[in-house]
């Protein structure tokens, strides 16, 4: 299977009067791009709002004429989950050609 996109993990953020309710915000990250980070009130809007940015990201290296984004990350192996993290998630996004 072909390496075409990056692993993002979520995980709602809670504040701390608020750990019995529902999260705040949620925090998409990816672990192979650590300056990519985006919060949102929903995990699928932050999901998103980073799917933009790695867009965004990849557009600019191609105009730049720079070397592709770092190493694409395995399709079939996700990170592993952390224990301490209630509610993490993680999906797999695709870097079209």
């Amino acid at each position: 299977m072909s390496r075409r996109g990056y692993w993002v993990e979520c995980m709602p953020l809670w504040e701390q009067a608020n750990e019995n309710a529902s999260p705040d915000m949620y925090r998409a990250s990816v672990p192979a791009l650590p300056e990519m980070i985006e919060r949102a009130p929903s995990a699928s809007l932050a999901i998103q709002k980073l799917r933009d940015r790695l867009k965004e990201l990849k557009k600019a290296h191609e105009d730049k004429g720079r070397v592709a984004l770092p190493r694409l990350e395995n399709p079939v192996r996700p990170p592993k989950r952390p224990d301490t993290v209630r509610g993490w998630m993680s999906v797999y996004i695709e870097m079209q050609d």
